[in-house]
């Protein structure tokens, strides 16, 4: 059966079996205590597109309980690329860069290629030259766009951070200082450093007492050195594969999946449910007739809330007579999740649909009551359907 494992997780799985000596840590000693029954830390999965970070606590079985649920945002790598093209196009200009995008678009991926490569020579408070190739057809269309103006006439780039920053170039190569280059990694790291700040400022984040960077561009040394000078008071581990952190983390947790014993809900989850109309209780607008009754339709029934710790084996229980549908074009139970705690309708705006616990086609008898358990402790949410009337039962999974 094919398991889904989550980024963060596989990355701390692998750390934590990791010999010390593979570790990149200041002092051996304390990196002995870092997966110590009752230690906390936290993950930082930074790739090229997006992080995402998560907290763990090592209980005293060894297993690992979910401090804080994965959040993060597209602040990887790639947005350092963004930013330098971003400079690419101020420097050759607006004209320039349109007839680029237009008719060689290729171009600029090499550009950008190129400087994810060189990117990694820069290093923080440097004082030394930052040196990338530039593709040819850059130049050679700028001179075309320019009237034969050449590029490595341009001595200053006006960026978007109203700063004048100084450049030139050496053959194929253009130069700049390596401090200016830095700009191209401040808001990326910025956003970095300040989530990481939230999520320890939290009640779950206190007494979190080490920080372990994995990912691609956590080898970037402008990261590193931010983390380590924002987060002084904390422990700050790379391995030293860290790019490859999570697939290996990955194979340890596909062997030995219930490493991770408790979890945080990424979402409210609930089903769709109609129930008898009470006008102290229930919106108009979702007021209609059956049979003579009046009754409100899209209830959002909460099964587990956002936040709330699940274990893993753990289920909930959906036990109630349902009339159900046993057609090829659609399922039955809508599961929905939501952002919110406590949401009332399942077409709220922070709501959405996640799909069918039930597929279509499904043999369940109409009219007869459905047993459902909901697994929410693991990677994906489980069911395991049974009917008592036909003896059928069904296991599905929903990817969250």
């Amino acid at each position: 059966m094919l398991t889904i494992a989550l980024e963060p997780e596989a990355a701390a799985l692998y750390v934590k079996h990791l010999p010390v000596e593979r570790r990149v840590c200041e002092d051996e000693c304390e990196d002995y205590a870092t997966f110590a029954p009752g230690s906390k830390y936290i993950v930082v999965d930074v790739g090229g597109g997006t992080l995402d970070i998560t907290a763990h606590e090592v209980l005293e079985d060894g297993h690992v309980k979910e401090l804080i649920k994965a959040t993060g945002g597209n602040w990887g790598g790639t947005k350092v690329d963004e930013e330098y093209m971003d400079f690419i196009k101020r420097l050759i200009g607006e004209d320039t860069a349109k007839y680029i995008d237009e008719n060689q678009p290729s171009v600029f991926f090499e550009a950008c290629r190129e400087f994810e490569m060189a990117k990694r020579t820069i290093k923080p408070n440097s004082d030394g030259k930052f040196n990338v190739r530039i593709p040819s057809q850059i130049g050679e269309t700028y001179t075309i766009v320019n009237c034969g103006r050449e590029l490595k006439s341009e001595k200053t780039v006006f960026t978007k951070y109203e700063k004048h920053m100084a450049v030139s170039f050496s053959g194929d190569k253009l130069r700049l200082k390596s401090k200016d280059a830095e700009d191209f990694f401040a808001e990326s790291i910025t956003k970095i450093a300040d989530h990481l700040s939230e999520l320890i400022q939290q009640n779950d984040g206190k007494d979190i007492s080490t920080i372990i960077l994995v990912g691609g561009y956590a080898e970037s040394p402008m990261l590193i050195e931010r983390i380590k000078s924002k987060f002084s008071h904390m422990r700050v581990i790379i391995p030293t594969e860290a790019a490859w952190s999570i697939l290996l983390g990955a194979v340890i947790f596909g062997h030995s999946p219930n490493l991770i014993k408790h979890r945080r809900s990424k979402y409210t989850y609930g089903i769709c449910v109609n129930k008898k109309f009470n006008p102290s209780e229930h919106d108009e607008n979702h007021k209609y007739e059956e049979n003579g009754e009046d009754r409100c339709r899209g209830i959002f029934s909460k099964i587990v809330e956002i936040d709330e710790i699940v274990s893993v084996g753990e289920y909930r229980m959906i036990d109630k007579h349902f009339r159900i549908k046993n057609c090829k074009e659609e399922g039955n139970f809508k599961l929905y999740a939501s952002t919110l705690k406590s949401p009332k309708y399942v077409d709220e705006e922070d709501c959405f649909f996640i799909g069918y616990i039930l597929s279509p086609g499904h043999a369940f008898l109409p009219i007869h009551s459905i047993f459902i358990k909901v697994y929410f402790g693991e990677t994906q949410i489980m069911f395991i359907a049974h009917q008592p009337k036909s003896d059928k039962m069904v296991a599905c999974y929903l990817g969250e």
